[in-house]
């Protein structure tokens, strides 16, 4: 609280908050509210909840890497087309690019991926979401979207 001094020496009045502090504190709390009921309208996807159950699991670093199908992998041989790292509650995703593009596991290149010269290049969770939805259903729509996500990174 500020205070201000009255006319006597040595005494101080505090002074009450200002209307626009009180309204500032308002709007806060109504844009918080909101959020979070935006939030919690939102549906859940698979590899977000497998996400949440992997931080629950690991302490301090998660590392997810996901199949050709969109499915998790557990075998260390198995081929992996997205990466998602969690460490200390921050979240890193990757993909597997080929040059400069998005790679896609069923597409002109797919029979020649062992030759090729691939890389994991970190992308945004839109471009991440998008190749996920591409990877389980398949539907080209999702691809374009996620390379232009990529692009416009």
């Amino acid at each position: 609280m500020q205070k201000r001094r009255s006319g006597e020496q040595g005494k101080e009045n505090p002074v009450a908050p200002t209307r626009s502090h009180i309204v500032e504190s308002r709007s806060k709390e109504a844009q918080q509210e909101a959020n979070t009921k935006v939030r919690a309208g939102r549906q859940e996807m698979n590899f977000v909840s497998t996400l949440k159950q992997a931080q629950d699991a690991a302490p301090k670093v998660a590392e997810l890497l996901f199949n050709k199908a969109g499915n998790q992998t557990t075998a260390q041989n198995e081929k992996f087309y997205a990466k998602m790292v969690v460490k200390n509650g921050i979240t890193a995703y990757s993909i597997k690019t080929y040059n400069g593009q998005l790679f896609d596991p069923q597409g002109t290149y797919s029979h020649r991926e062992h030759l090729l010269e691939t890389k994991m290049d970190t992308v945004s969770k839109d471009t991440f979401d998008f190749y996920m939805v591409y990877l389980s259903t398949r539907k080209g729509i999702y691809f374009t979207k996620a390379q232009r996500s990529y692009l416009n990174n």
